[in-house]
């Protein structure tokens, strides 16, 4: 096929999708069908399509075009309320923008390397997502907000079970038609069932229409992994897996993680484990260990913080991706783009992690001595943006921990010193950053019945006013800014210091 041929195959392409939308509207205004069902019609429909395009078209430019001109043109039917057929929905939601968002990632990904990882994915978005929810809705009876929005067993339980036979079905006919596809059977019996595990967390943490993001993308990136292993590395992969579902369920038995931090600790594990392998595994290990165990034996002295702080000794989602979520970005990057900074940057982001738990944690057992880091008059112990003494040499050695449980793995050629140095520096001054942010810019309240000011948008059981800082940057945020710096700065020294 020519490439003017690829121009008038997308021009079709364009006007059935543009069929699809109108056909929504006109269903949803004429003949006052639901905007759910009009909008999931459409959902379907348009994933179905689009995973027809490694069929039909040689160059990745006219999809890739194709999907960014329906971004636009869902964010302006957003702004201006156009497209009730696909829009309308009570509560909000950008999914109608992240699934062409995902079609693009998927074709700079995947178009020329593997097709077939965008095929399978784009099928999960077109049937297990919306089964997911219609299965929810007619046999859900146990509804949990794993993050905001909530998910069913029943429906989650749809996702795995679809994901599975869908992968299973869709590799095995292109391998039999000789397209794309090269592994043996039991290969794609792995790699569909390592998608269709991480799928069900991927699903379970939507937020606003992200799972059209998180369900596609993540299952592509556990397929690429799968497809690219040897033999008995799926094996080893598989085992990983369930190693990451284990530990987080023993955890959440435990009571340090909650159930929406259970999801997001089994993504950050799986492909940590699985893409990094022992290297990654064990900075993450010493982060998670200890962090956990101070939080354990200082329970006792944080019964006030409690009532300051936003949350408590569970971690949720949102704090699992604040500590651990620079990591995933890094190992997924590691993937497609291996680079020994990218080690030395994970090592630094969970270096600033754990130095600003250990100053919390440690400062909490000490009732005097911590002051705010801007005007340093006295605050009470794990206030954002107090500092002590004592907390800040636990900071030091929490931070000099995760350096030294990495640096066995780097290359004997580098400086190994010199690396434990570097990284160690890097997770003090993110913590450092996490203070002065925390002091300058993170929301505070004021509780109007005991006057208490805290981080929590409810005290006392009545809503908290807002007085200082800035109403999105909350401690999750304090902390994702932390171990983003801790990796930035990492990457910073490593090229003034080392070079390259």
């Amino acid at each position: 096929m020519s490439i003017n041929q690829d121009w008038i195959t997308i021009i079709i392409y364009f006007f059935i999708l543009l069929v699809l939308v109108v056909l929504s509207d006109i269903l949803n205004k004429k003949y006052k069908l639901s905007g759910k069902i009009t909008r999931r019609i459409v959902h379907i429909g348009v994933g179905l399509v689009v995973c027809t395009t490694p069929f039909t078209l040689n160059s990745w430019i006219q999809p890739a075009l194709l999907a960014f001109l329906f971004i636009l043109a869902n964010l302006i039917a957003i702004r201006k309320g156009l497209m009730q057929g696909i829009h309308s929905t009570r509560r909000v939601s950008y999914g109608t923008i992240f699934f062409p968002v995902s079609y693009l990632t998927l074709i700079l990904l995947f178009w020329k390397s593997n097709p077939e990882i965008l095929i399978v994915s784009m099928l999960l978005l077109a049937i297990s997502d919306p089964l997911a929810a219609i299965v929810g809705e007619k046999y859900g009876e146990n509804y949990h907000a794993y993050l905001y929005d909530k998910k069913s067993y029943h429906g989650l339980l749809s996702v795995f079970i679809s994901s599975f036979f869908l992968s299973i079905l869709t590799l095995s006919g292109l391998r039999l038609l000789d397209l794309f596809v090269e592994i043996s059977y039991s290969g794609i019996l792995l790699a569909s069932l390592a998608l269709s595990i991480i799928a069900v967390p991927a699903e379970a943490v939507s937020f606003k229409g992200t799972d059209n993001l998180s369900l596609p993308l993540l299952s592509a990136v556990m397929l690429s992994i799968m497809l690219n292993a040897t033999p008995i590395g799926r094996i080893y992969n598989i085992l990983w897996i369930i190693f990451a579902g284990l530990v987080s369920i023993i955890a959440y038995k435990g009571k340090s993680l909650s159930r929406s931090g259970v999801a997001g600790a089994i993504v950050i594990g799986s492909f940590v484990f699985t893409i990094g392998g022992i290297a990654w595994l064990v900075p993450l290990g010493v982060f998670f260990v200890l962090s956990s165990l101070l939080s354990r034996l200082g329970r006792d002295h944080k019964k006030a913080l409690n009532k300051i702080a936003k949350k408590g000794g569970q971690r949720d989602i949102g704090q699992v991706y604040a500590n651990g979520g620079i990591g995933l970005v890094l190992v997924l990057i590691y993937h497609f783009y291996p680079s020994p900074v990218l080690y030395l940057m994970y090592l630094g982001s969970f270096a600033a992690a754990n130095a600003d738990t250990w100053e919390t944690e440690i400062g909490t057992f000490f009732k005097k001595g911590t002051r705010n880091i801007i005007n340093f008059s006295r605050v009470p112990p794990g206030t954002s943006g107090g500092v002590s003494i004592i907390g800040s040499l636990g900071g030091i050695v929490g931070s000099g921990l995760v350096a030294l449980s990495g640096i066995y793995f780097i290359s004997p050629r580098m400086n190994l010193q010199s690396i434990f140095i570097l990284v160690t520096v890097s997770g003090i001054l993110g913590s450092i950053i996490d203070s002065y942010v925390g002091a300058l810019f993170q929301a505070k309240y004021l509780c109007p019945v005991c006057q208490t000011e805290t981080e929590r948008l409810v005290h006392c059981g009545k809503n908290t006013e807002h007085i200082i800082g800035i109403p999105w940057i909350n401690n999750d945020m304090v902390n994702f800014i932390c171990t983003s710096s801790g990796a930035i700065i990492v990457s910073i020294l490593h090229l003034i210091i080392i070079g390259g």
